[in-house]
């Protein structure tokens, strides 16, 4: 057994264009010339389709190409550095928002004490 091997698909038209997703609502153009933006896909029946499609709607412009991506590398990213400054700015921002929660909260208490001992006062007959 060789090496594992992973297999994408991509289209191009003939003035070497990428086919790509348009987006919500589908305007825009559907070629790209940035590889970057192209619409890869990890199936050849999509792609097929895409070629099928614009070659039975369009033939003045050919039929698009079917471009095969092999990928034989794979390169392992450590993301425990970004996940544990991600994890402190988190814990920093979680604790100024307590503190501003349980200021409100003693502020909300003391606002309630004050309405309570004017009622009680109120209903005592000791209000002056």
């Amino acid at each position: 057994m060789g090496k594992p091997q992973l297999e994408l698909y991509a289209v191009r038209n003939k003035e070497g264009k990428w086919f790509h997703r348009k987006g919500y609502g589908g305007m825009g153009e559907s070629w790209a010339i940035d590889f970057e933006k192209a619409r890869v896909y990890n199936k050849i029946g999509p792609a097929r389709a895409v070629i099928t499609w614009f070659a039975k709607r369009y033939p003045e412009y050919g039929v698009p190409d079917l471009v095969r991506l092999i990928i034989s590398k794979a390169e392992l990213v450590d993301e425990t550095e970004r996940v544990a400054k991600r994890n402190k700015k988190e814990a920093k921002w979680k604790a100024k928002s307590d503190e501003r929660y349980a200021k409100r909260e003693l502020e909300m208490a003391q606002l309630s004490l004050e309405q309570a001992q004017a009622k009680v006062e109120k209903l005592s007959g000791t209000q002056e």
